[in-house]
This record gives structure tokens, sequence and C-alpha cells, in this order.
């Protein structure tokens, strides 16, 4: 196994550099709090269909039916009104983060 240091792996989680991605100890992003980087999730998922190059990466690893529910469940909230994009996007985003890690857990077990 080899080991890579945190730039490398901010390098390799950045969607093919379409997602800016910051040092973990980078204390304004720590300061934003969770919403303000969720508010930035929607915006790339809406520029630049972050999401469709995550489930690319994922197709190989994770259940066709669970991609196919977690993508209409994104395009269904980024068709909402802004307001309610907002209020609703954490909870997307919570269960988005469970289904990455449930998936590159069973690929990359401890």
């Amino acid at each position: 196994m080899r080991f890579i240091d945190r730039e490398e792996a901010a390098r390799r989680l950045s969607y093919e550099r379409c997602i800016p991605v910051r040092a973990p100890d980078d204390d304004r992003v720590l300061a934003r709090g969770n919403q303000a980087a969720i508010l930035d999730g929607l915006e790339v998922m809406e520029r630049k269909q972050a999401h469709k190059m995550l489930f690319a990466n994922l197709a190989e690893i994770a259940p066709a039916a669970e991609l196919q529910e977690m993508e209409s469940e994104i395009k269904r909230l980024l068709n909402l009104p802004p307001d309610q994009k907002e209020a609703e996007a954490e909870a997307v985003f919570r269960r988005l983060a469970v289904l990455c890690a449930d998936q590159l857990s069973r690929k990359y077990p401890r």
C-alpha cells in the first residue's frame, strides 16, 4: 500500500480539478461553516455538473440503482426554487456523502 500526502489527496479528490479543493487545515474553510460549503457544492453541480463526474467514478463500484436514485434526487434538488433548494440541500449532501463513503470503504477496506 502506498500512502499519499494531503496535497495529492486533495488533487485526486478535486474531480479533475473542476471543483476547488482547499487544504483541511485552512481556517477560512472551517470558519465559513457547512452551509457555505454546501452552497458552493450546489453551484458546481449546477454550473459544471460535477456530480455526474463523481457518479462516473463510482459507477464501477456502486450499484447502478443507488447511483440513479441519488442522481434523480440531485436533479430534483437543482430544479427547486432557490430558497427551497438551500433549505433541502444539506439533507441531500449528507445522503450523497454517506453513499460515497459506503462505496469507497468497500473498494478500499482498512
